[in-house]
C-alpha cells in the first residue's frame, strides 16, 4: 500500500501492466458485437432454467443487449496505483440506484439452487422478481431450492447496489478473479435503533476465483467518502490476521488462515488500519464461510469507525478491483459511486443468524421492503443473494422487487404468498384451481379468506345445519382471527344477495350470526362475504 512499493516496480512489469492497459481498452464492447453477451444473457433471461423452449438465441442476445444497454452505467478509468487518494470527481455521487439495478427476469422468483444448473462461466446462477403488496413495510420470504452437501450452508443477502458487466479480454485467471460483477450493501440499522450499534455488511461477488483473499493475490478496494468532497476517506479491505498484527498487508510471510475485514484510513499514515471485523462474519472456528478458492465476500464494518452519528448517517461507497501483484496491480474493475443511508434501507436483509447478513441456506430468507422508502427515492429495489459453498457455476442470484404489482405472473394469486405457498412463481399448475389439501376450497380462496392451504381442517366453510330460532335462523362459520365478514342473503339464487349485516369481527374458531330481519315462513340463500 506504499507509493514506493509502486516505484520499485521492474521495466518487466511496467510492459506487462502496459500492454493489459492497452488490451483493456481494445476490447471495449461494440453494440453490434452481440457474442460478448454469450455469457451474461441469461442474467436477464432465467427462463432458459425453465422447461419452456428457448427462444432463437439471436433475439435473446438483441434483447439481453438492449437490455444492458439500458441498465449498466459506463465506468471511467483510472491509474490503478495505491497508496494515494484517489479523486471521484469523475464518478459524480449518485442519490439512487435505479440505473444500476438490472431489468432481470420476468418470469422467476429467487430460483436459488444449492447446486450448479447449467454451464454460467460468469458465475450468476439467476434472477427474477416478484411483486410486493400495497403496503408501506412488506416482509416477505425468499424460498432457496436444492441441497447442499456441505454441514452448514450458507448464504448472505444484501439489497442490490450496483452490477458490472463482465469484461472482456482478460485471460489470466488472477484478473478474472478482480473482475466484479455485482456489489451489495445491508446495515442493521433497523433492527439495533442507534448508529452506535450499527454494522455494515458489503458484498463482492466477482468472475473468477481467487487461490484466497489477501491483498496480494486478489486485491478488492471497498472506497468510501464520508464527506462527500469527492475524496476517498477510507477503505476496506481483505487481509489476513498475520498481515494485520505485522501493519503489512503485502507479504506472503506474514499470511495465515484466519482472515479478516480491515478498515484503511486514507492517507494511511494518519491512522493505519484497523480490524473491522472477520471476513463473511464469522470466525472460522465458528463457520466455516469458505474464504479460498471463492468468488464471493462480506466486508463488515462497524458504522461508527467510518464517523458516522445520528446526525450523520450517509455515505458514498465504490469498489476498486485491482489485479495481482505480480502485474503491479493493475486497475481491473471499478463501479460508479453509490450514496447509501444506513438508516433508511430499501431492503432489510439483516435477519439472519445473530441478526447479521448470514443466513442458513436450507431455510427460506426473510427480508423486508421498504416501499415508501422506495418510492421517495424513485428506486426499484432488488435483492442480492450470495451462496458461500455453492459449485462456480451458482454463486449470486438476483432479484428485483416490483412496486407496481403485487402479482407479477398475473396467476391471481398475490407473489408473497405464491413464493409462501410453492417456493416459486412457477408451479405447473395455477393457484386459481389448484387445492393443495383437499377440503372443497381453492388455494386463491384459503389465502384470501386467512386459512390454511395445506391444512384440511383449515377452511372458510359456513356450517350446512342452520337452526330456526324465535329471532331468525341461525348461521355458523369457521373464522379466523383479525377478519371481519359480511352476511348476504337472496330469496332465489337466481337474484342478487343483499347485504344484512354491518362488518362483523372474528371470534375464532367460529363465529355466530342471528338473523333477526327475515320474514317468517320464508326460506332464503345465504354467504357470508370477508370484505
Amino acid at each position: 500500500y506504499e507509493e514506493s512499493n509502486f516505484k520499485r516496480l521492474s521495466l518487466t512489469k511496467e510492459e506487462k501492466r502496459a500492454e493489459r492497459r492497452r488490451r483493456n481498452a481494445a476490447s471495449g464492447v461494440a453494440v453490434d458485437d452481440l457474442g460478448t453477451f454469450d455469457d451474461f444473457s441469461h442474467l436477464y433471461d432465467v427462463a432458459k432454467r425453465s422447461n419452456e423452449a428457448e427462444a432463437d438465441p439471436a433475439e435473446e442476445k438483441m434483447r439481453a443487449l438492449r437490455q444492458y444497454m439500458n441498465s449498466i452505467e459506463q465506468r471511467g478509468g483510472g491509474n490503478g496505483k495505491k497508496g494515494r487518494k484517489r479523486s471521484a470527481d469523475e464518478d459524480a455521487p449518485q442519490r439512487t440506484r435505479d440505473d444500476r439495478t438490472a431489468k432481470l427476469a420476468r418470469r422467476s422468483a429467487a430460483k436459488a439452487s444449492a447446486e450448479a444448473e447449467g454451464d454460467d462461466a460468469d458465475g450468476f446462477g439467476g434472477g427474477g422478481s416478484g411483486g410486493l403488496p400495497e403496503e408501506d413495510s412488506v416482509e416477505l420470504s425468499l424460498p432457496l431450492r436444492g441441497h447442499s452437501a456441505h454441514p452448514k450452508p450458507l448464504v448472505s443477502v444484501f439489497e442490490l447496489a450496483a452490477i458490472s458487466p463482465p469484461k472482456g479480454g482478460l485471460d489470466d485467471p488472477a484478473d478474472i478473479a478482480a473482475d466484479v460483477l455485482a456489489v451489495g450493501v445491508a446495515s442493521d440499522y433497523p433492527q439495533v435503533g442507534s448508529v452506535e450499534k450499527t454494522t455494515l455488511y458489503f458484498a463482492i461477488a466477482n468472475a473468477g476465483n481467487w487461490t484466497n483473499p489477501h491483498s496480494f493475490i486478489y486485491d478488492p478496494h471497498l472506497q468510501i467518502d464520508t464527506d462527500f468532497n469527492g475524496w476517498v476517506d477510507h477503505e476496506l479491505a481483505s487481509c489476513s490476521n498475520g498481515g494485520l498484527l505485522k501493519d503489512d498487508l503485502t507479504k506472503s510471510a506474514f499470511v495465515d488462515d484466519v482472515f479478516l475485514s480491515i478498515l484503511i484510513r486514507v492517507p494511511r499514515d494518519e491512522r493505519g488500519i484497523a480490524d473491522a471485523g472477520f471476513l463473511n462474519v464469522f470466525p472460522p472456528d465458528r463457520y466455516d464461510t469458505v474464504p479460498f478458492n471463492n468468488r464471493v465476500m462480506v466486508l463488515p464494518v462497524p458504522a461508527k469507525m467510518l464517523g458516522l452519528s445520528e446526525s450523520k448517517t450517509d455515505f458514498d461507497f465504490r469498489v476498486l478491483s485491482l489485479g495481482a501483484e505480480q502485474y503491479g496491480y493493475p486497475e481491473i474493475d471499478r463501479t460508479s459511486m453509490i450514496r447509501y443511508d444506513i438508516t433508511e434501507p430499501v431492503v432489510h436483509t439483516a435477519f439472519g443468524i445473530d441478526g447479521t447478513v448470514m443466513h442458513d441456506s436450507n431455510e427460506p430468507v426473510g427480508i423486508a421492503v421498504d416501499r415508501r422508502l422506495a418510492r421517495s427515492k424513485n428506486v426499484r429495489p432488488a435483492v442480492m443473494i450470495m451462496h458461500h459453498m455453492n459449485t462456480d457455476a451458482h454463486k449470486v442470484d438476483l432479484v428485483e422487487l416490483k412496486l407496481d404489482t403485487d402479482d407479477v405472473d398475473g396467476d391471481g394469486l398475490v407473489d408473497v404468498n405464491e413464493l409462501a405457498l410453492y417456493g416459486d412463481l412457477t408451479t405447473t399448475d395455477t393457484p386459481l384451481n389448484t387445492d393443495t389439501d383437499k377440503d372443497g376450497a381453492t388455494d386463491a380462496d384459503e389465502l384470501a379468506a386467512g386459512t390454511d392451504p395445506k391444512d384440511p381442517n383449515s377452511v372458510f366453510l359456513l356450517k350446512p345445519n342452520v337452526r330456526t330460532t324465535s329471532l331468525g335462523p341461525e348461521l355458523k362459520w369457521s373464522s379466523v382471527a383479525d377478519k371481519s365478514y359480511l352476511v348476504q342473503r337472496t330469496p332465489a339464487l337466481g337474484q342478487a344477495f343483499e347485504t344484512v349485516s354491518g362488518p362483523i369481527p372474528a371470534t375464532p374458531p367460529l363465529n355466530t350470526f342471528v338473523d333477526k330481519t327475515a320474514p317468517l315462513g320464508q326460506g332464503f340463500f345465504y354467504r357470508i362475504l370477508k370484505p
